[in-house]
Formats: C-alpha cells, sequence, structure tokens
C-alpha cells in the first residue's frame, strides 16, 4: 500500500498543515492562560483594594 509507514514529518503537506494546528493550538492554550492570569490580577486588585479600605477605616 503506498504511504504505508510514512510519518507526517515525511509529507511536506502534512507536516505543515500539522505545524500550523500546533501553533493554533499552542495560541489558544496561551490566550486561554492570559485570561486567567488577568482575571487573577484583578481579584489581588479587589483584595488589595478591600484590605486599603479596611485600613483606612481603621485609622
Amino acid at each position: 500500500m503506498p504511504g504505508r509507514g510514512l510519518a507526517a514529518s515525511h509529507i511536506p503537506a502534512l507536516k505543515t498543515a500539522w505545524s500550523e494546528s500546533r501553533r493554533q493550538g499552542r495560541t489558544e492554550e496561551e490566550e486561554e492562560e492570559e485570561e486567567l492570569e488577568e482575571e487573577n490580577e484583578e481579584e489581588e486588585e479587589k483584595k488589595e483594594e478591600e484590605k486599603e479600605e479596611e485600613e483606612g477605616g481603621d485609622s
């Protein structure tokens, strides 16, 4: 059977498509990580603001 045993890396078109999908997958993962980091930063800022308000109210 022709092509049997060939890895995608031996076929330029498949290799390119695979590389693009890998890059795209990484990009999506990076976007999700960035969103999580932004959410965490926002939560930390809120906590800091609450602490400042509590400290300001005590004095």
